[in-house]
């Protein structure tokens, strides 16, 4: 029987907008999810760099193909915010922190962090909104930060990143179906009828 990866970031547009599909598939129980971190160091962008107006192109194009709403919140304090920046390193750790719970669960944590976000106009590095939603879902949260915690969240992403290389992918979100062989599964020709992905399991 297919087994599947996903590999993600909780706060990349397009894996926001597949959420569906993604949902559709972890529901299958034959999923593994990694949190990729893809937005750190010189990938943590300034939506005052000009990021803002290029991520607001991209967003129309997301909401376009596969209707996931980007509320006024998120542009006006998101978007148009001189000192926002994009960095996951937040919803990295609670990926981390969560992902023993399971992948079903997970994906509740990234979907709750990706309304946040996206929707209500919460900031990435508003640590109050994701240990609140770590609560929420019965986790831990003063755990965020701790050195463990942060060691951990980096050697997954890692691990995640070096599944991406070998199978020759580069963005998020990627998924991989495992049977006889690795396939790279394209998303897109599910946005418009998420649930059948899940023929991919059987």
């Amino acid at each position: 029987m297919p087994t599947f990866t996903i590999i993600y970031d909780t706060y990349c547009g397009w894996c926001y907008g597949a959420g569906p599909v993604l949902e559709a598939l972890v529901h299958t129980g034959k999923v593994e999810l990694y949190h990729r971190y893809l937005f750190q160091g010189a990938n943590a962008y300034r939506m005052g760099d000009g990021f803002g107006t290029q991520a607001a192109v991209i967003d129309a194009r997301i909401h376009a193909l596969t209707g996931q709403p980007f509320g006024k919140a998120y542009k006006r304090n998101i978007l148009r915010s001189e000192d926002e920046v994009l960095e996951s390193g937040l919803s990295a750790q609670a990926a981390y922190l969560i992902h023993d719970l399971g992948p079903e669960i997970e994906l509740k944590l990234a979907q709750a962090l990706q309304h946040g976000y996206f929707v209500e106009g919460r900031s990435t590095q508003d640590a109050t909104f994701v240990a609140e939603t770590l609560a929420r879902l019965g986790l831990n949260s003063q755990r965020l930060g701790a050195a463990d915690v942060v060691e951990g969240t980096r050697s997954r992403a890692a691990d995640a990143e070096q599944i991406s290389r070998l199978a020759g992918c580069q963005g998020v979100p990627t998924v991989l179906r495992h049977a006889e062989t690795t396939e790279i599964i394209n998303l897109s020709e599910f946005y418009n009828s998420p649930t059948d992905i899940s023929h991919l399991a059987a």
